[in-house]
């Protein structure tokens, strides 16, 4: 009787296929450099085509000099975040060392692994400094693949935002003569990322007006930034912490 009931309670659409997830919207996009990662995040929360909430949070520390942005289904991802924020919890208390940005991807991407056959319906960044001070991102897939990159982008608007960060990265050669991106400072990835945010915010609904921009640095907790991009107008409020 019981096993009737449940089954009845599972999600079905109109014609009743089972359907376990739901999409809620929301983009990422992160940037890095020599003694910085910056990690700015649409903070519009949908329900189907309605929004039930324009300050949604989507970025959570996983130690002083990581951060973690999630998008997608928000169980899935509050699931995940929990999961691996007690995993990070045990490495500290474990090890008895700060978590660095590489062993935060490697964490997470044996959390989404282990899941890969019933896997979260979500994307997820993972930003922050190495063990030697330099800004490193991270993105992943449904199954814990990761891939790293100078700017890397998740969530609806994935493909806006990055084609824009590609063509508004500064690059530089290197010694060997190959064409690398370089960020000089924070404040000139803050202004690519919030110039992606613009045109994303044109192009798709998801998107909404206030994005979150957190920054990590080795000599300071991070600082968050909440910045109006409508494309009309532009405003900061910055936050404690």
């Amino acid at each position: 009787m019981l096993w009737c009931i449940l089954v009845l309670a599972l999600p079905r659409n109109a014609h009743g296929k089972f359907r376990p997830y739901a999409n809620n919207g929301g983009s990422l996009a992160a940037a890095c450099g020599h003694g910085f990662a910056l990690i700015a995040a649409d903070s519009q929360f949908l329900h189907g085509m309605m929004i039930t909430s324009s300050v949604f949070d989507r970025v959570v520390p996983l130690s002083d000099v990581v951060l973690m942005g999630t998008s997608g289904c928000a169980a899935d991802c509050e699931s995940m975040t929990h999961d691996v924020r007690t995993e990070a919890e045990r490495y500290i208390v474990g090890a008895k060392l700060s978590m660095d940005a590489s062993v935060a991807a490697q964490l997470c991407s044996g959390a989404m692994y282990a899941r890969r056959g019933f896997p979260h319906h979500m994307s997820l960044v993972v930003c922050g400094l190495d063990s030697v001070g330099f800004g490193r991102v991270f993105v992943f897939d449904s199954i814990g693949s990761l891939m790293e990159g100078p700017t890397v982008t998740a969530g609806s608007a994935r493909e806006v935002l990055q084609s824009v960060l590609d063509g508004l990265t500064p690059w530089h050669c290197s010694s060997c003569g190959k064409r690398v991106p370089n960020f000089q400072c924070a404040d000139d990835a803050r202004e690519v990322l919030l110039a992606a945010f613009r045109v994303a915010a044109r192009r798709d609904a998801t998107v909404g007006r206030l994005v979150d921009l957190t920054l990590v640095r080795q000599t300071e907790a991070p600082l968050r930034e909440t910045v109006l991009v409508d494309g009309l107008a532009k405003s900061t409020k910055f936050l404690a912490g």
